[in-house]
């Protein structure tokens, strides 16, 4: 029997044991990793939020916490650098996300949170560099994430590929940032 392989490449998904690196070894043992598939590549790092896809419970949650970290390190720096690490993330979080759902065969995976650190950095776009602004974000995309608000779950349904799995996050993120927007025009006219 064959085993299964990445697309392009001869190694295969699951190869022996002797060949897991010591952070995926160390991950399985912290996180309660145990679904067998083969880390490689560091697009299923960038995916994975370098392990915090991993988290036993509430991957999601952890991802954004990364983002959330992310956005506190370079909220204060200039507009154009945030920017550019925001649009970078997202274009690295499609070509990962879209490397991992092929060689897993998951759809959008739970496992899958770089779409979520990119959300976190929308969510954080020209907001306040108030501690309540980010942690209010963070909760309110949490929540619009699982909701997904008209167009979020329709991206996910129609849209495939790691297009799907980023777009999602990013509108449900675009709706968080937008009501903070307002909740900030409204808090400084009083």
């Amino acid at each position: 029997m064959r085993d299964r392989v990445y697309r392009g490449s001869r190694r295969p998904l699951h190869p022996p044991k002797a060949e897991w690196s010591l952070p995926l070894l160390f991950l399985k043992s912290v996180a309660g990793f145990s679904a067998g598939i083969y880390l490689p590549r560091w697009t299923h790092w960038v995916a994975t939020g370098f392990g915090a896809g991993y988290a036993p419970a509430a991957p999601g949650t952890a991802g954004s916490l990364v983002g959330l970290v992310l956005v506190f390190l370079i909220h204060n720096r200039s507009l154009i650098l945030y920017i550019a690490v925001a649009l970078a993330v997202f274009a690295v979080g499609v070509y990962s996300a879209d490397r991992v759902e092929r060689a897993t065969g998951e759809k959008d995976s739970r496992r899958i949170v770089i779409d979520e650190i990119a959300g976190m950095l929308v969510v954080g776009f020209l907001l306040p560099s108030a501690a309540g602004y980010l942690i209010g974000g963070f909760i309110l995309f949490r929540v619009l994430d699982v909701i997904k608000p008209f167009p979020a779950g329709w991206i996910e349904r129609n849209i495939v590929g790691g297009w799907g799995i980023m777009l999602d996050d990013t509108v449900a993120a675009l709706y968080a940032n937008l009501i903070l927007q307002c909740m900030k025009i409204v808090l400084s006219a009083t």
